[in-house]
């Protein structure tokens, strides 16, 4: 469901990178998960700051998660997104992001 929306996927934080760089238009809303593998949501937040300061200071960053909330609270990200949720949940954040 791109509900109108490009969307980019990647299996995995290395990947995400990888299709950033190839991109001339930087992206509306970034939603990555916390756990996976090669590169985690951490890590690839970390690279994308280094990689991408623009895209990580001006873009909004979700990250999903089956635990709690708490180890989310260091990273500089704009929300979460418990797992599992909906799709109309999903548009809902994408629409907030639009503004």
């Amino acid at each position: 469901m791109s509900e109108g929306h490009l969307v980019l996927l990647a299996n995995n934080g290395k990947e995400a990178l990888e299709l950033l760089a190839k991109e001339s238009t930087p992206p509306g809303i970034i939603l990555t998960d916390y756990s996976m593998p090669v590169m985690n949501g951490p890590e690839f937040l970390a690279e994308l700051e280094r990689q991408h300061p623009k895209v990580f200071a001006k873009t909004p960053i979700f990250i999903m998660t089956a635990g709690g909330d708490t180890h989310l609270l260091a990273l500089e990200i704009t929300g979460f997104v418990k797992k599992p949720f909906d799709l109309d949940e999903l548009a809902k954040i994408s629409e907030l992001c639009r503004g």
